[in-house]
This record gives C-alpha cells, sequence and structure tokens, in this order.
C-alpha cells in the first residue's frame, strides 16, 4: 500500500547513501570502472577531506528541485526534489519527494511525501488548505490529494490512460487534468473512424452495409392489422430469415384445410394471379415496405476480400505492427498509432479529509481525433481555455497549426476563441481578473529558426492580438503573470544560462477595470476570432532581465512583491531562492545542497569571446581548482548548443561535468557555436544549410584562441560532445588532427537515416533548407537573400546549396576514412530521439578501418541522460576522464605524451 507521511521531519533512510556493485556487460553493455569502486562506497564508510575536489559520486547527493507552487495566500511554496536513494535490492535509484516551506524563510522546507511512486506537479486548492499532486500507481500516473492538517493521501483518479497536470477550479469543489488516450480508445468512445494516411484506403473500407430488404406485409382486410411477412428480397425471392415455413392466416372456419397449412415456400410455385387468389380466399391485403438488412462484420482468413482486410485489422501488436502515420517516430519510440492529449474534470468530494469516499467519475470536456494542449481555467470556474489544431479531415501529424479554444462545460459547446495566420498558438494564461490572456505564437515557416514569441489578447475578442516580444531577441520559454496582471515573468536561454526576465505590457494608469469586464461574455462566439498579423499588431513591451546570465532557472512562482525561483549557479546546482519585487535581496530558503557543496573549492570560470570573421563567438573557460603551476593544464574542448531540438540541454549534468574535469586538473572550454540559442536570433539562424563547416570553424577558432592563454598546455587537447555536439566532435575529427583523443555521446553521424528514424527528422528539412535528398532549392529559397559564412580555412562559398549538397558536406559519415583520433562512442540503448544505430554504425566503418575506437552503450537509458540512474550517470562522468587519461596527463610535459 503506498503511503504519504506528514510528518516534518526527514529519515536518515532516505538520504542518497548506498552501496555499489560493479556492473558486468559484454560488448554494448555498462561496465564500471574497477578504480573507480572506492569513490562509490558509502561515504559514511570513508573519510571526506575538506576541501576535497569534486568526485563522480557525489552525483549521488546531487538533489534537484522542480515545480515550484506559491500557496495563494503566498505564504507557503510547494516544490519536488529528485534525489538518488538507497534501494533494498540493488543500487540507487531517483525518486521524487514533496517538500513544503515558509516563503518567507522562516524555517527549512520540509519533506511530505515518501512513498515510492514520487511526487510531482503540485497545485494548491484555492483556500491553501490541500496540495493535488501527481503519483505514479502500477506505472499509471494518477492525481492524489492531500491535505496539510494530516492523514493520508486520497487518490482522487483511476483514469485508464493516467492523469497528470492538475488544476483546481477558482472555487476548489473540481479538478482538470489531463490524460493522454490512445486512438482505439477514442475510436470506442466515438463511434468514429480516426483520420487515415494510408494509401489506397479509407476509414470506411472496413464496413459492408447491408442492401435494402423488401417485406411483404399481410394484412387483416378488414383491420388493416400486419398479420406475417414475407421477405421477398430485392432479388424478388424470398429470402431463407423468414422463420415460419407456414403461413399465418385469419381464423376463417369456412377455409380449406389446404390453405390453411399452406407452407410459405410452396407460394414461390404459383403464379401472381394464383397468389392473388390465395390472398382473396385468406381474406388478406398485401402491403410492402423495406428495411434495413444488418451490415457484414465477419472476420476471417478465408473469407473475401473485405472479412480479410478485417482479420488484417483485429491484428495484435505483438503480432503485426501498420505503419501508416506520417510521424511515427516519437520521444517514447515507434508509435504507429498516435495518443490525443484530452482533459477530464472530476468534481471532488468534500470528505476526502474525513473518510475515504468512493472515487468520483471523471467527466471528458474536449472531444476528436486532435490533441489539447495548455487548459486553463477562466475565473468563472465554468470555462476552460486550450491549445489545439483546427478540426479536419487531415491526419493530425499533418497539421502543425493551432489555435486557442474556449470550452464551456455546462452546457457543453466548444468555440475557436483565437486564430492567428502562420502561427501555432499555445500556453494560454489568463490573467487573475479574467480580462487578459497571454499566449506562445510559434511561426509555422521554418519554426527551428524563429524564437517563440508572447502575444497579448483581451478577452472581449473584439481587439486585435498584440505580440508584444518583437524587440526581444530571445527564445521565450516559461512565463506567469503576476497575481495583479501588471507584469509577465518570463525565462529564456541568454548566453549558456536561463534568467528571469519580466515584461510591463500595459501602460501606467491602465487599471484592470478599465482594460475590460472580469469573465468572458456570453456572445463570445460572435466575436472576431480570426486575425492576419500586420505591423499594428507587433510592438515591444518595456522589459527587464532580473538575474545574471550565470544563473538558470529550473522554476518559479511570484506574488505581487516577491519571487520565488529554484536555480542553479555557479556554486550550487540546485537551491530554492526568495527575492524582493525589485531583485535586490536574495535569500536562499532551502539547503538540498549546500551541505556538500561548501566543502568542495569551486573552479575559477570566464566568459571568453573570439571573432571568427565578422562573427563573435561565445564560451566558457573553467580553470582547474588546483593548477598545476609547472605545466599548463590539459584543455577538453566541449561543444554545446547547436539546433534547439538537439542541443541536449541538461544544466545540472553539465555543472557536474565541469565541476569533475575542473577538479581532475584540466582547464575545460565549452563553446556554443552558430546555431545555438541564447545569442539572438541571427547568431542561431547563422547554422542554415551548415551543421559541420562553419560551426566546426567557431569550435577551432575559440579553441585556439583559449589554447594560447597561460596556464593552457596547448599540446594537450581532447574533445568531447553529447548529441549535436558529439555530431560536431565526429565531423571535427574527420577535419583536424589536433585532438589527442575525443568523446561523442548519443549523436547524429548519418543525417539522411537520422531523417526517417527520429521525432526531430523534419528538422533537417527546415535546416537544409528542402528534403534531404533535393537536387535543388525551392525557387523561394534559391532567391533569398542568405547570410555570409564566414570562413576560418574549413568554408565553402556563400552560395546557396541544393539540400543534398548541404546535407554531404555536414554529413560526419562522408570523412570516416580522415578519422586517425582515438574516440569513446556514448549511447543510450533505448534512445528514441537519435537511435543507437548511429553510434554503431560509426563504431563498425571505424573498426573495419582498424581505427582506435569503442562503444558504451547504456540499458535503459533514453536521449536525456538525467534520467539515466545515479550509478550509470557516476559512470558515465568515470568514463569521460578514464579515457582521457590514456592520451593525456594533467602536469606531463607535451614530450612525454603518446
Amino acid at each position: 500500500m503506498q503511503t504519504c507521511c506528514t510528518s516534518w521531519s526527514a529519515p536518515a533512510s532516505d538520504r542518497p547513501v548506498g552501496p555499489c556493485a560493479a556492473a558486468r556487460g559484454a560488448f554494448g553493455g555498462v561496465i564500471l570502472i574497477a578504480a573507480a569502486l572506492a569513490l562509490l562506497l558509502p561515504l559514511s564508510t570513508r573519510a571526506q577531506p575538506s576541501d576535497a575536489p569534486f568526485r563522480a559520486s557525489d552525483l549521488l547527493s546531487l538533489e534537484t528541485l522542480r515545480d515550484v507552487q506559491l500557496s495563494p495566500s503566498g505564504r507557503n511554496v510547494a516544490y519536488t526534489v529528485r534525489r538518488a536513494v538507497s534501494s533494498p535490492d540493488g543500487p540507487p535509484v531517483h525518486h521524487t519527494r514533496l517538500y513544503v516551506g515558509s516563503a518567507a524563510g522562516r524555517e527549512q522546507p520540509r519533506q511530505l511525501t515518501r512513498a515510492d511512486g514520487g511526487a510531482r506537479q503540485p497545485a494548491w486548492h484555492p483556500d491553501g488548505s490541500r496540495l493535488a499532486f501527481v503519483r505514479a500507481v502500477e506505472g499509471t500516473p494518477q492525481v492524489f490529494v492531500l491535505s496539510l492538517g494530516g492523514g493520508e493521501p486520497y487518490q482522487l483518479t483511476d483514469a485508464p490512460h493516467g492523469a497528470t497536470r492538475p488544476q483546481w477550479s477558482p472555487s476548489g469543489d473540481r479538478l482538470l487534468y489531463v490524460s493522454a488516450v490512445p486512438e482505439a480508445a477514442l475510436r470506442r468512445q466515438t463511434g468514429r473512424p480516426p483520420p487515415s494516411d494510408r494509401p489506397g484506403r479509407s476509414p470506411d473500407d472496413l464496413r459492408r452495409s447491408g442492401s435494402r430488404d423488401t417485406l411483404l406485409v399481410l394484412r387483416k382486410e378488414t383491420t388493416l392489422a400486419p398479420l406475417d411477412t414475407l421477405s421477398i428480397g430485392p432479388d424478388g425471392l424470398r429470402r431463407p430469415s423468414d422463420t415460419s415455413r407456414t403461413l399465418r392466416t385469419p381464423d376463417v372456419s369456412a377455409l380449406p384445410e389446404r390453405l390453411r397449412a399452406l407452407r410459405v415456400d410452396s407460394l414461390r410455385a404459383l403464379s401472381p394471379d394464383s397468389l392473388r387468389s390465395v390472398f382473396a380466399q385468406l381474406r388478406l391485403r398485401p402491403d410492402t415496405v423495406t428495411v434495413a438488412v444488418a451490415p457484414d462484420t465477419v472476420a476471417a482468413p478465408g473469407g473475401d476480400l473485405l472479412q480479410a482486410r478485417r482479420w488484417l485489422d483485429q491484428r495484435p501488436s505483438s503480432q503485426a505492427q501498420v505503419v501508416t502515420r506520417p510521424m511515427p517516430h516519437t520521444d517514447t519510440g515507434l508509435t504507429p498509432t498516435p495518443t490525443y492529449r484530452h482533459y477530464f474534470v472530476v468534481d471532488v468530494p468534500q470528505t476526502i479529509t474525513t473518510g475515504n469516499p468512493p472515487r468520483p467519475p471523471a467527466r471528458l470536456v474536449t472531444r476528436g481525433y486532435r490533441s489539447h494542449r495548455g487548459g486553463t481555467w477562466l475565473p468563472g470556474g465554468s470555462q476552460i481555455i486550450v491549445s489545439a489544431p483546427p478540426p479536419g479531415p487531415r491526419h493530425p501529424d499533418r497539421v502543425r497549426e493551432r489555435s486557442l479554444y474556449v470550452v464551456d462545460l455546462a452546457p457543453y459547446r466548444i468555440e475557436r476563441l483565437l486564430r492567428l495566420d502562420g502561427y501555432a498558438l499555445t500556453d494560454p494564461q489568463v490573467t487573475t481578473d479574467g480580462t487578459t490572456l497571454a499566449f506562445r505564437a510559434d511561426a509555422l515557416d521554418a519554426p527551428a529558426s524563429h524564437q517563440a514569441e508572447i502575444g497579448l489578447f483581451e478577452l472581449d475578442g473584439r481587439s486585435a492580438p498584440q505580440l508584444i516580444t518583437d524587440g526581444f531577441d530571445r527564445d521565450v520559454q516559461r512565463y506567469r503573470w503576476s497575481p495583479d496582471g501588471w507584469y509577465l515573468y518570463v525565462t529564456a536561454p541568454a548566453q549558456a544560462g536561463r534568467p528571469l526576465y519580466r515584461f510591463a505590457p500595459f501602460a501606467r494608469g491602465d487599471t484592470a477595470a478599465a482594460r475590460g469586464r472580469t469573465s468572458l461574455r456570453d456572445d463570445y462566439a460572435t466575436s472576431r476570432d480570426t486575425f492576419a498579423l500586420d505591423s499594428t499588431m507587433v510592438r515591444t513591451a518595456p522589459h527587464e532581465q532580473m538575474l545574471g546570465a550565470d544563473r538558470v532557472v529550473q522554476a518559479f512562482d511570484v506574488t505581487d512583491s516577491n519571487a520565488i525561483y529554484a536555480a542553479l549557479g555557479p556554486q550550487n546546482p540546485s537551491e530554492l531562492y526568495a527575492n524582493t519585487i525589485s531583485f535586490n535581496n536574495e535569500r536562499r530558503l532551502s539547503a538540498h545542497n549546500t551541505g556538500w557543496t561548501a566543502e568542495r573549492p569551486v573552479p575559477r570560470t570566464e566568459w571568453v569571446n573570439a571573432w571568427n570573421g565578422s562573427l563573435l563567438v561565445s564560451g566558457r573557460l573553467t580553470r582547474p581548482t588546483a593548477p598545476d603551476t609547472s605545466a599548463g593544464a590539459p584543455l577538453v574542448v566541449v561543444p554545446r548548443g547547436g539546433p534547439a531540438p538537439l542541443a541536449g540541454t541538461d544544466p545540472v549534468a553539465q555543472w557536474a561535468e565541469r565541476q569533475y574535469l575542473a577538479g581532475r586538473g584540466y582547464a575545460v572550454l565549452e563553446v556554443w557555436p552558430r546555431g545555438s540559442v541564447g545569442f539572438g536570433a541571427a547568431y542561431r539562424r547563422a547554422n542554415a544549410q551548415d551543421w559541420g563547416p562553419g560551426p566546426a570553424s567557431d569550435v577551432l577558432t575559440l579553441a585556439d584562441t583559449v589554447a594560447a592563454r597561460a596556464g593552457v598546455d596547448d599540446a594537450q587537447r581532447v574533445l568531447a560532445g553529447r548529441s549535436y555536439g558529439a555530431s560536431l566532435v565526429a565531423w571535427l575529427l574527420g577535419h583536424t588532427d589536433q585532438f589527442r583523443a575525443a568523446v561523442a555521446e548519443s549523436g547524429v553521424y548519418d543525417l539522411r537515416a537520422f531523417f526517417g528514424e527520429s521525432p526531430d527528422g523534419p528538422l533537417l528539412a527546415d535546416e537544409l533548407g528542402g528534403l534531404p535528398w533535393a537536387a535543388s532549392l525551392p525557387d523561394s529559397l534559391a532567391r533569398a537573400e542568405r547570410p555570409p559564412l564566414l570562413a576560418a580555412g574549413l568554408l565553402p562559398s556563400d552560395a546557396a546549396l541544393a539540400p543534398r549538397a548541404a546535407l554531404q558536406r555536414s554529413a560526419p559519415l562522408a570523412s570516416v576514412p580522415q578519422i586517425e583520433t582515438p574516440l569513446l562512442l556514448l549511447h543510450g540503448r533505448d534512445d528514441s530521439r537519435v537511435a543507437p544505430l548511429q553510434s554503431r554504425r560509426l563504431y563498425r566503418e571505424l573498426k573495419a578501418r582498424g581505427q582506435s575506437v569503442e562503444y558504451v552503450q547504456y540499458p535503459g537509458v533514453g536521449h536525456a541522460f538525467s534520467r539515466a540512474s545515479p550509478h550509470q550517470r557516476v559512470d558515465r562522468l568515470l568514463r569521460l576522464q578514464e579515457f582521457f587519461a590514456r592520451y593525456i596527463e594533467p602536469g606531463r610535459s607535451p614530450a612525454s605524451a603518446p
């Protein structure tokens, strides 16, 4: 039975300690390095010297904060903490716990939950007395409600397809949640076939409607009451479906016995005149009526074509998977049929805090074969706003447009609220007074190179929307209104960080009463809802950056006078902080990592820049914590960033990697080449048709600049990258021999294969200017003015290339014959974003050529390595340094290096 303790103290058994056994495996498995076993012993069994550098085993102590939510009064804050905890049956595992603390910092936050199902996505009840949160039940997420007054949490939902993102209604008597409904379940609910992209087939081709049947009704001549029927069918013949072979006749005493027992099938032998004579003798009047015959539903492999199709359609996925959807690859792997995100509302029993009432049923409030996202309550409590694609016959995979819709719960109706031509509108958020809606707008043309913007829409529906971030040269991510509706707080990438920004979208004196009513009018369906963007709808709202670019905000919430945020900084990977509205009085509220990080020396970090032609390339240089004065430190060059879906962003993992390598005596140079987010739209678009030469020249230019500095050993360079950074590593190794060794993790090496096997494959078409096999550019792109490609001896001319030629010059596999640098390849076996086949193919080609290459595969790990087990994360960090140590060594002279 799952339990949740509301005690305010955390037991020692919940701390991240535990033994570690060495893993075993063959090729493609994970082999823990024998020399590292001592580091993985429980921390309590060995002394920890003060000021010892960051150790790989410190990953077992690292805690990451998420899901920051302030109570309605603003006095308390709830958040979740992910950390490694000991497992009785094996190595440590990650668990997520729910914490609550004072927003004023009067006491340390206290742990609320301890059950194995974890706890995430907390949501405060409007009166602040309860918390809804999500916990897994037998692998399926469900919503629980916990009273802060004590007691066990109450499981509110038992949704067959899971329940996430809980939101209380304004009155607190209902709760909104989202569920991923499979296509088959929607088909049973609606009775309609889903949209199909199957060639030569239609959704209706598995049904065969029966033809109309003609029945001859025999009625009494006197009363016209029906007495019997004869099925004569469309071909004029009696059908064998008649249940009786004897004609039922009126009770006529003078009727001859031979007519009383006249068999039905003997009527076929009579002529029409004779049949009429029989009806006259029986005093019957014939009548006709047509009825539908039940459709044929037989499914059989030995039947006709239609029955065979039905049999094939009913095969379970364990026997055959038919893939016809345009975008079959998702983050969870190959998904032949889609799931659709739908919202449900459930009434919350009043007695959940005093008893264990029966679980209430949930009501579906969004419908159809389309996914709904961003659901949010309007203040009245009878309507929600959602983002969804427009309805239509096209397969949902082919529809990129999204509009905003308002859903009336009683009586039910759904109407479009806002459509902006050429944009996908998502993440609606309404001011507390219900007058203004904020939304995220993503351009549909070349979405990979466009930055998302924030728009505002007055809910009276009679004024045009406004995009307010036109002059904000960053890609907006999360945002939230202040309770009074004056400010909009936004997180956005800036250089290597993700600080907090604040927008003031309204002029002073523009009161809430002047802006409009406090609820959506009943006639909103007649208001204007479709707009084409023009210059009058674009402006730049005043904004300011509230935190430095060296901070990464992991989650946040705000009141009218304070901000609460979980953030990573140079000295600490994750803590909870409070600040005033002026952001001049930051206070730390938690101590999840402060204790052990205080014992670790913090490496010195500086921001470095270099001009590559007219392009300013930026990076971060981290010096060793204990530099060797007799020789320069070996330089580890780490390409970061790149196209957003493959940027491999995990700030906590990057922080740990930087700390660990610097503690081992290496200088670490992280480079953000062209195409990376956080440096403006022009920088992001500068790698158009170029995933190799241009970004590679950026990395080399900055590496050469840093290598010339004092304290760096230019003769000992190594290279490491993950995701897009790994692709760049492989490309560089085929074009330069400057590096002694390299590590590439979860990279894309065969771009053509990536297009067909990854959910991000269509990104290539945006980046290359067309489908990767196209031999020419579309006319619109061929005529477009292109930014110059800046060269450092690697770049071709700046003329626009055909997509096929652009792919060829960017593909790492094209230069495999030139790779001579020793290479370590790492990949998650369950990576569905970048298939492990990418690393296996590079490994085989290098191995067949006799090159120095090693391949490590991590079972159960996807593309985001942050989801790996605690010991897998330790293994990766140790393996990185162990491989480098084979070829370079801090303090070793260049002459003694291999």
